[in-house]
């Protein structure tokens, strides 16, 4: 019962994970692993913050593992075919923003809703009655 609009955000989110590593990572394909761990982290970030708003429930307390192993393994095989777009469009991993794909648009996504997250979850964890 989870909205269509998550799967369309996570689609960003990965992109914007994509384009983060390709500025970290000077290897193309090694970008590939990296966006995925980026992705992942987001969800760390997120999933707390989701469950408290209400947007899904976990069943028993903590959130399982296998939540984090599969958007790492969802953005990995994501990010994947997206290497494999850029290579036969010869996009390289140079350190810039792809002109035209809209990379930079989804990195500034991705940081804002990280921020967004983080915040929350660091004001619940720090200031009572929140």
């Amino acid at each position: 019962e989870v909205p269509v609009v998550i799967a369309l955000n996570w689609v960003l989110v990965a992109h914007g994970a994509w384009a983060l590593a390709r500025r970290l990572v000077p290897r193309s394909f090694a970008a590939v692993p990296a966006a995925a761990a980026i992705a992942t982290a987001f969800d760390w970030i997120m999933e707390p913050v989701a469950i408290r708003l209400g947007y899904w429930t976990w069943d028993g307390v903590d959130i399982p593992l296998q939540n984090y192993a599969a958007w790492f393994v969802i953005s990995f095989a994501a990010t994947f075919a997206r290497h494999f777009i850029d290579r036969r469009s010869g996009a390289r991993a140079s350190g810039a923003f792809v002109a035209g794909t809209g990379d930079l648009l989804a990195f500034a996504y991705l940081v804002v809703q990280a921020a967004f997250f983080a915040l929350l979850r660091l004001g619940w964890a720090f200031l009572p009655g929140y």
